[in-house]
C-alpha cells in the first residue's frame, strides 16, 4: 500500500512537471505569428519562426535519447530542457526584430529535444504494461499544460502587453526546474544494464523497427498539419476575421481541451476496445476535415472555434496510439532511444510542413496552406488503413529509470 501511495506521488509530481515544461514552451505560440506580423515580419517569416522549432527537434533527439539510455538517467536532460525554455523566452522577451525570433524560437527547439525523458521517465513509473494508457496520461498532462499556457498567454497579451507571455513562460520555466531539482528518487526502480546493442549499431537497429517506422511517418504528417495550422495559418487566419488578440489563446485552448479528454479516453478505453488502425484512420479523417473547412466558413468565427475543437479530439486519439506504437516492440532499456528516434522523425514534419506552407502562401495565399495540411491529413488517413488488420504490437514488460 505505502509502494503503491508512493508511486502516486511520483507520478502526479512528473505530470506536473510535464505540464510546467509545455507550459513554459506554448504561453506565447498563441500570439507568435501575429507577434511576427507586428515586428513587421511577412505571412512567410511567420511560417520559417514556426519551422524554426523543429529543426533541433529533427537533429538532436536520437542523440540525447542515446546517451539517456547509455546513463540510465533522465533528470539531467529534463533539468537541460527547462533553463533551455528560459532562456529561449528570456531572448524572444528581449529582441525587437522578427527575424530574432525564429533564432530564439530554435533555442526552444533545443529545449524540446528533451521531451522524450519525460514520456519514458513516466512510463517507468506505470504499473500497467498498457503503453496507451501512460502515453494517454502524458498526452493528458502535455496538452493540459498547453491550454492553461494559452489561456494564460491570450489573459497577459490582452493585460500587460505582446512581451508578457515571453515572460510568463521564463518563470513557469524556472518553476519546473526547482520540481525536477527537488523531486526524490522513485522508490525500488532502479537502471537496469543495457543488454542490447548500444551505440550506431544499436540505433540502426532500432530504427529498423516496423512500427517505430509506421509511428514516425505518420507522427511526421500530423505533426506538419498541426504546425501549419494551429500553430501556424489558424491564429492568423482569425485575426483576420476580426479575433481579439487576447481571445488568441482562448482560440488555442479550444482545441486542446478535446485533446485532453480523448488522450485519455483513447488510452484508457477505446485502444482496449477497437484496432488501432482503426481509430488512427478516423482520427486523421476528421482532422483533415476540420482543417479544409476552416478557410470555407468565411468569417464566421464560430466555427473557427468549432473545427479547431475537432481538430483538437482528432489529435487526442492519434498521439498517444503513436506513441505507443513507438516503444512497444522495443527492448526496456532501449525504449528512451527508440521515443527520441519517434520524436526526431515526426519533427521532420515540424520543419518541412510550414516551410512548405510558406511557400505555398507566398504564391497562392493563406488560404491555400489549409488545402496542403488537409492533404497531409488524407495521406496519414490512407496510410493508417494500409495496415488495417494486422496484428497489434505487442508490449514487453516495463521497468524503467526515471531518475
Amino acid at each position: 500500500m505505502v509502494r503503491a501511495q508512493a508511486y502516486w506521488v511520483h507520478r502526479v509530481r512528473l505530470l506536473l512537471a510535464i505540464a510546467l515544461f509545455w507550459m513554459g514552451l506554448y504561453v506565447y505560440v498563441p500570439t507568435l505569428t501575429p507577434y511576427v506580423a507586428k515586428l513587421g515580419g511577412s505571412d512567410a517569416l511567420a511560417g520559417l519562426v514556426v519551422a524554426a522549432y523543429g529543426v533541433p527537434q529533427l537533429t538532436m533527439r536520437i542523440g540525447l535519447g542515446v546517451w539517456a539510455d547509455r546513463l540510465g538517467r533522465q533528470r539531467p536532460f529534463m533539468l537541460a530542457g527547462f533553463f533551455l525554455v528560459a532562456m529561449s523566452s528570456l531572448g524572444m522577451a528581449w529582441v525587437a526584430n522578427a527575424a530574432w525570433l525564429a533564432v530564439f524560437r530554435f533555442v526552444a527547439g533545443m529545449a524540446a529535444s528533451n521531451w522524450a525523458m519525460f514520456s519514458i521517465a513516466y512510463l517507468g513509473l506505470n504499473t500497467t504494461n498498457h503503453h496507451p494508457q501512460a502515453m494517454g496520461w502524458v498526452t493528458f498532462a502535455n496538452n493540459a499544460g498547453q491550454v492553461v499556457a494559452a489561456l494564460l498567454g491570450g489573459f497577459l497579451v490582452a493585460h500587460f502587453g505582446w512581451v508578457s507571455p515571453f515572460q510568463a513562460s521564463a518563470i513557469l520555466a524556472l518553476l519546473g526546474l526547482a520540481l525536477v531539482l527537488t523531486h526524490p528518487k522513485a522508490p525500488e526502480i532502479v537502471a537496469q544494464a543495457p543488454t542490447q546493442p548500444s551505440g550506431r549499431i544499436g540505433w540502426l537497429q532500432i530504427l529498423r523497427d516496423p512500427w517505430l517506422k509506421r509511428a514516425s511517418l505518420l507522427g511526421a504528417l500530423m505533426q506538419a498539419a498541426t504546425f501549419i495550422t494551429t500553430y501556424g495559418y489558424v491564429p492568423l487566419l482569425a485575426v483576420h476575421y476580426g479575433l481579439a488578440r487576447g481571445n488568441l489563446g482562448l482560440l488555442m485552448a479550444c482545441g486542446m481541451v478535446p485533446t485532453i479528454v480523448m488522450s485519455v479516453v483513447t488510452g484508457s478505453w477505446l485502444s482496449r476496445t477497437l484496432d488501432s488502425s482503426t481509430l488512427l484512420l478516423t482520427g486523421f479523417v476528421l482532422a483533415s476535415l476540420a482543417i479544409v473547412l476552416t478557410p470555407l466558413i468565411g468569417h464566421h468565427l464560430a466555427w473557427v472555434f468549432i473545427l479547431q475543437a475537432m481538430l483538437g479530439a482528432a489529435r487526442g486519439v492519434i498521439a498517444p496510439l503513436l506513441m505507443a506504437w513507438s516503444i512497444s516492440t522495443i527492448a526496456v532499456e532501449q525504449r528512451t532511444t527508440a521515443m527520441a528516434t519517434y520524436q526526431s522523425l515526426y519533427a521532420i514534419g515540424m520543419i518541412f510542413g510550414p516551410v512548405l506552407a510558406a511557400v505555398v502562401v507566398s504564391v497562392w495565399g493563406l488560404h491555400a496552406s489549409f488545402w496542403l495540411a488537409g492533404a497531409l491529413g488524407v495521406i496519414g488517413g490512407l496510410i493508417a488503413a494500409s495496415v488495417a488488420g494486422r496484428p497489434a504490437p505487442t508490449q514487453p514488460s516495463a521497468d524503467l529509470s526515471v531518475e
